[in-house]
Order: C-alpha cells, then sequence, then structure tokens
C-alpha cells in the first residue's frame, strides 16, 4: 500500500493531484483511518497507470527511488504469483519459477520490440516510395503546360468515343 505522499514523490507530481485524482475517481484508494489519511494499492496504481500513459513513462524514470525500485518488485511478484497459480499444479515457488518468469517476460518484450522495429522498417519503405510519387507529381506540377495536357487528354477522349 502507498501512501499520496509516496504516489506523488513516485511519479514526481504535486499531492494534491494525487488526492484530486482520488476524489475524481481515477485513482481507487482507501481510507484505514483520518490520521492515516488515503491508501493507494499496487493493483489499484496499476490500473490508473494502465489508464494514464504519461504517468507510467514518470514512473519507469524514477524506478532507482526505493518507492520506484518496490513498485518494480511489487508489480513482478504480482505478475509472478498470478502466472505461478495459473500454470503450476505446486505449492511453492522455486528459485527457478523466478528465473523462469523473468526470462518468459524478457524474451516477450524483445519480440515485441523486434516486431516493431520490422513496423518501422515497412514503414520507412512506404514513406520512400510514397515521396517518390509525390516528387514525381510536384515536377509535373511545375514543368507541365496544363493546356496542353488538357487538350491531348480531350482529344483521347474524343477518339475512344468514335471508335466506340
Amino acid at each position: 500500500m502507498y501512501t499520496v505522499k509516496e504516489v506523488s514523490e513516485l511519479l514526481s507530481i504535486d499531492q494534491e493531484t494525487v488526492r484530486r485524482w482520488i476524489r475524481n475517481g481515477k485513482l481507487s484508494a482507501s481510507i484505514d483511518s483520518k490520521k492515516s489519511g488515503n491508501r493507494i494499492s499496487q493493483d489499484a496504481l496499476n490500473k490508473f497507470l494502465q489508464s494514464a500513459p504519461k504517468y507510467a513513462t514518470k514512473l519507469t524514470e524514477s524506478i532507482t527511488s526505493p518507492i520506484g525500485l518496490s513498485f518494480v518488485v511489487g508489480g513482478l511478484l504480482g505478475g509472478l504469483i498470478a502466472a505461478f497459480l495459473h500454470d503450476s499444479n505446486s505449492k511453492k515457488i522455486s528459485d527457478k519459477d523466478v528465473e523462469k518468469f523473468l526470462n518468459e517476460k524478457i524474451d516477450s518484450y524483445e519480440k515485441s520490440i523486434q516486431d516493431k522495429r520490422n513496423q518501422i522498417k515497412e514503414l520507412e519503405k512506404e514513406i520512400i516510395k510514397s515521396e517518390k510519387e509525390l516528387e514525381k507529381y510536384s515536377i509535373a506540377l511545375n514543368r507541365l503546360d496544363f493546356k496542353v495536357v488538357a487538350e491531348q487528354i480531350n482529344n483521347n477522349i474524343q477518339k475512344e468515343i468514335e471508335n466506340a
């Protein structure tokens, strides 16, 4: 559980912004007592960050802080536990399970990054092709005598009509 202050430090924002998110229902929180104030669960913060990529980016920038590191570890544990409960009949998580989980996550992100790089390469090829077409039309616009072109088109249309 995080305090308003911890979330504000984690995301490098003002505490009042966090409180406003809570009041507006953007960020779920609970109040144990008036003295302790709002408490934000790991899950609530994860949900909020999924809906607010701008602040997820701020989180990654603050990952070296103790709070940021605990957030990553908390997220890691939640993902590991969910994967373990889904895929295993065992009652305990071993060091090999942790290593396997991390390797699978790394492989997944590496594949996703490579797929996106391949998409970028394809888009760059399409851009180059479109730029060449644009250049042809720009040259035509600057060099053609439109009156002559219109006459040639009209003559071709007339010949088609006569031949039909």
